[in-house]
């Protein structure tokens, strides 16, 4: 029974349903946050940083590092058989892995890869905006006492070190070492964020130890509060339900090609694998469904170019067409991919890459997964010539406000005759309008 668990096909089926789970599980939980403030500035700075939670809390611990805006981030995860499937699982949700672990005294003529995962790591957050999460009392406990493994990563790699507390109720324990928590769907979560710790280089492990004893299990009160950010039940069972068909994306998009729909040299592009590097500076991204949309915004590129030279401009569009026709007409330096999938995890994947300053809709090409990734990237959004219904509109102000991760209601200007939207009011501020465009064929100041 065993070797059939450690066969390569069972953990890779094991992986795929726990990454699953936990990808529909997270996004379907209403989150409370905790001194936001200090993880914020860690992911507005870049640079090389560290993420301690306690190995009890690695189901609940995706929640806590936002991708589209934070450092790229890698997970150590032990060279032990139940980690291959754990590596491949985190792997699917974002988080590859650096493979290894500290070696048990007790055992010492048992390797387990930590001096290579050591190299691994200060390599890796040597690299530039870089991240690697960890467990201090993983992989085999005892649980909840810091080892040296992270103060000794901190001081060799210069990063600073974010302690986060997770919670969820309620929630499964596991009868395991470090009784493991399992989170439920539509359960209660908490996300408590510590003040970044700087470790010189003589410093000594203890001082960090020292202030790991907060996040030890993140005291998780009933209530909503504000920090929690709910979707409605039409779109969580959208996001769960594109999660789930997400692995067959590749599949069908292959079928596509092979019918002249989808352009196969760039099918990587449709699942959110960009096929360009992104340009310094400020960037704007405009998506256009096909021909007709792409065409008729042109005009607003080409004003970009001649009014703000320094603005990268990234044009996405669905249809082999539109994009045979863009490489013609785009100006040089525009950027062209293909749209992705409205799939969670290539939403993601897009902005991640490409993090755009502002995000333009051309028409009611709206899609959910790519507007509240958009969103929870940073992303201001605008919709342009476009007819939404009342009960449209209403959707959109609930759904994409709700599903942005408490960062308030995103309300479009529908008023009548304007040809263009707004989705954006500043974060929630009351009367504060964001910087987007005025009329059409004009840009917007960044």
């Amino acid at each position: 029974m065993k070797a059939l668990f450690r066969s390569a096909a069972v953990q890779a089926a094991f992986a795929w349903l726990l990454a699953a789970y936990l990808g529909a599980t997270l996004r379907t939980m209403r989150w409370r946050h905790e001194g936001e403030a200090a993880a914020e500035a860690i992911w507005r700075a870049g640079g090389p940083v560290i993420v301690c939670f306690w190995h009890a809390r690695i189901a609940l611990s995706p929640a806590c590092w936002p991708l589209e805006r934070a450092q790229t981030p890698r997970a150590l995860i032990s060279l032990s058989a139940d980690g291959e499937f754990i590596a491949q699982a985190v792997a699917r949700l974002g988080f590859p892995a650096i493979r290894g672990s500290s070696r048990d005294p007790s055992k010492p003529e048992r390797l387990k890869g930590g001096a290579d995962a050591l190299r691994a790591m200060l390599k890796w957050l040597k690299g530039g905006d870089h991240g690697v999460a960890i467990t201090p009392d993983g992989p085999r406990g005892p649980a909840e006492r810091m080892g040296e493994g992270p103060p000794t990563l901190a001081r060799l790699g210069k990063a600073p070190v974010l302690l986060v507390g997770l919670a969820g109720r309620p929630c499964i324990r596991l009868k395991s070492w470090d009784r493991a928590v399992i989170p439920l769907p539509f359960s209660r979560g908490a996300i408590v964020l510590g003040r970044a710790v700087h470790l010189e280089r003589r410093g000594r492990p203890r001082a960090l130890a020292r202030r790991v004893g907060g996040p030890a299990g993140a005291r998780h009160r009933g209530g909503r509060g504000p920090g929690v950010s709910r979707s409605s039940p039409g779109l969580l069972l959208y996001g769960l339900l594109t999660g789930l068909a997400e692995p067959a994306a590749p599949l069908l998009l292959r079928r596509r090609a092979r019918r002249g729909k989808e352009d196969r040299a760039r099918l990587g592009e449709r699942l959110g694998r960009a096929s360009a590097d992104r340009p310094p500076g400020p960037l704007v991204w405009i998506h256009a469904a096909s021909v007709g949309e792409s065409l008729s915004h042109l005009p607003l590129i080409e004003r970009f170019g001649r009014e703000r030279p320094d603005v990268a401009v990234l044009v996405t569009s669905g249809t082999v067409t539109s994009a045979a026709i863009l490489a013609e007409r785009l100006t040089e330096g525009v950027i062209h991919q293909f749209a992705p999938i409205d799939a969670p995890a290539a939403a993601r994947r897009f902005i991640r890459h490409w993090r755009p300053d502002l995000a333009v809709f051309v028409e009611s090409e709206l899609w959910p997964n790519l507007l509240r990734a958009a969103r929870a990237g940073g992303a201001r959004l605008a919709l342009l010539a476009a007819r939404v219904s009342p009960a449209s509109e209403a959707g959109l102000v609930a759904g994409a406000g709700r599903g942005a991760g408490g960062a308030g209601p995103v309300r479009p200007d529908l008023s009548a005759g304007r040809p263009h939207r707004r989705l954006d009011r500043g974060a929630g501020r009351p009367g504060r309008r964001p910087a987007g465009p005025e009329a059409p064929g004009r840009p917007p100041a960044l």
